[in-house]
């Protein structure tokens, strides 16, 4: 029972970080919304996603991203609508994460999907 407890809480917290992409919401925000330390909260994010906290945010936003720049959007609107104040450290993440620069990725559609991103 204290298990699915804990589970609906990780799911609660995974709906508002989605909500909270554009800013940098931390674990020990998260933590005190769900009225738990934060080393519990972290064990449990982890035993419930398989990720740490900071890994599914980071896929999050960089999930996010692709949908923007997909859409058209210049890439430094693209950092900051997924919560990066610096265009240089957003892509040095995207091409850390897609195996791609935000650029590359962009092209890589455009061009007919030849180069498949990595997940």
């Amino acid at each position: 029972m204290r298990a699915r407890r804990g589970e609906a809480v990780i799911y609660k917290s995974l709906e508002y970080l989605k909500s909270c992409l554009a800013r940098n919401v931390t674990v020990s925000e998260c933590a005190s919304q769900a009225h738990l330390s934060v080393s519990y909260y972290s064990s449990l994010f982890k035993r419930v996603t398989g990720l740490t906290f900071t890994q599914y945010l980071t896929g999050e936003k960089m999930n996010r991203a692709k949908q923007l720049i997909l859409s058209g959007k210049p890439v430094q609107d693209v950092a900051a609508e997924v919560g990066y104040e610096e265009r240089r450290y957003f892509s040095e993440t995207f091409k850390r994460v897609t195996g791609m620069t935000p650029s590359e990725f962009r092209d890589s559609y455009a061009a007919g999907g030849d180069r498949t991103p990595r997940p």
